[in-house]
């Protein structure tokens, strides 16, 4: 095969950090590097002549050879097994998970290079049990949650969201924000953040306020809305948790409205007693005379 006629076939590979395989067409393995034997638990010796499916837990190995077959027909340089999961197996018979990249050498050879991983398979599943945790705790969260970008785009619409303000997540992802607050503040909050963009000026972001929010149907609201900033995948979003305080607004009125009925009836209370003082005067100083008389006549 003239890529290996005299010369070590570890002159492509053996600088390389990566594990690398020459295989034939018949995918039995010519050539190996360090990396791979250590990635591997091999020797060299072991490995030479012996089909890359021995590297492949048993499982695999039938659907591996399909996918050789038909990279043979049309060789060209890529990922192995795009949109699959590959997995590899030591000595030892552990397994990790990795990526295999393919070229095509001359006279069928191909080289693989192997990349365990491990690692990152980890970190995703990690991010994605979060995301899944953090999707969860949004969906059940009792008080709106609804996220939007630089521009006041809708971005996230949470179940509560969608029972408070009366619209479905495709009525208003992709949309301006500015949908779901009443005149005037619909047509000035986006002067509002674009302010906050430019000079870090704080309205509501990172203070929170009392707000009025509107409905799909046109009824306008008072809100608590408390907005945060954060940083998703170099992405500037905004999340807002808006809490409708009409119940407490209706008590809080409801409780000025006694006050001043206290107040009044108070104020009527203190003139009923004037009164009663004023006309018990007259009396009270008629029998004090009487018994003053009273005294003087039995002397």
């Amino acid at each position: 095969m003239k890529v290996l006629e005299g010369k070590d076939p570890l002159w492509l590979l053996g600088s390389a950090a990566d594990a690398m395989f020459i295989a034939g067409p018949d995918g039995r393995i010519l050539a190996v590097n360090r990396a791979a034997e250590t990635l591997f638990g091999y020797a060299r010796e072991a490995l030479l002549n012996t089909p890359i499916e021995s590297l492949i837990p048993p499982r695999f190995r039938a659907a591996h050879r399909a996918q050789r077959t038909d990279y043979a027909a049309h060789p060209a340089s890529r990922v192995m097994g795009s949109g699959f999961d590959l997995h590899g197996m030591r000595k030892d018979g552990t397994e990790f998970a990795a990526d295999v990249s393919l070229s095509p050498l001359e006279d069928g050879l191909v080289l693989a290079t192997v990349h365990d991983i491990t690692r990152r398979k980890r970190a995703e599943e990690a991010l994605s049990e979060q995301s899944a945790r953090l999707r969860a705790i949004v969906d059940t969260a009792v008080d709106a949650i609804i996220t939007i970008d630089e521009r006041g785009t809708i971005d996230s619409f949470n179940p509560a969201a969608e029972h408070l303000f009366g619209y479905a997540p495709s009525e208003v992802l992709g949309k301006n924000v500015s949908l779901l607050m009443p005149s005037p503040y619909h047509e000035e909050h986006d002067g509002y953040l674009q302010r906050y963009l430019a000079t870090g000026e704080k309205r509501i972001i990172g203070i929170g306020r009392e707000v009025v929010a509107q409905r799909k149907d046109g009824t306008a609201f008072p809100i608590e809305l408390a907005v945060s900033e954060m940083q998703v995948g170099g992405r500037r979003l905004f999340t807002g948790l808006v809490h409708d305080i009409t119940q407490r607004k209706q008590a809080q009125a409801r409780q000025e409205e006694l006050i001043r009925e206290l107040e009044g009836a108070n104020d009527e209370l203190k003139n009923f007693a004037y009164i009663v003082s004023h006309d018990l005067k007259a009396p009270l100083r008629g029998i004090g005379s009487l018994a003053d008389w009273l005294v003087v006549d039995q002397a």
